[in-house]
């Protein structure tokens, strides 16, 4: 059983989230076809998902907090205070937080496989099945 909270407009996530996926997979698919690396199909899948459901979101929350706003006067106190037109939320957390929540992760891990390659690896590390590496490993360790 799923449980969804939202308030407002704050649902529009998921869909949004699930736009994103639908346009970097189709991304990964293209990248795959032109015979670009696994690793870096993955870095380029995840990293396409994650900003794009970042600025998905993030536009959309904006558009959303647009428009007229309501100007209060507390009459007791004499106080103003502003009334925004939007308070759109997932699980109690406001819609605009969701872009840095997906986008920021999401991208710092993209980062970190397009840099995986380029990391120096120890020769106990070396993947049992790449003759090639191996060879490379134990010829540095002589």
């Amino acid at each position: 059983m799923w449980i969804i909270i939202w308030r407002g407009w704050g649902i529009l996530v998921v869909p949004l989230v699930f736009a994103a996926v639908v346009a970097g997979s189709l991304l990964a698919f293209g990248l795959k076809a032109l015979g670009i690396p696994e690793n870096i199909v993955a870095a380029a899948w995840v990293g396409a998902i994650s900003a794009l459901a970042g600025l998905f979101i993030w536009f959309t929350a904006k558009a959303l907090s647009r428009g007229p706003q309501r100007r209060l006067v507390d009459e007791a106190t004499g106080q103003r205070f502003v009334v925004k037109r939007d308070a759109s939320s997932l699980f109690f957390i406001p819609m605009r937080f969701w872009a840095y929540i997906i986008g920021v992760p999401g991208v710092l891990v993209s980062l970190l496989l397009f840099a995986a390659p380029l990391l120096p690896h120890s020769p106990d590390t070396v993947a049992s099945g790449d003759a090639a590496t191996q060879s490379d490993a134990q010829a540095a360790s002589q």
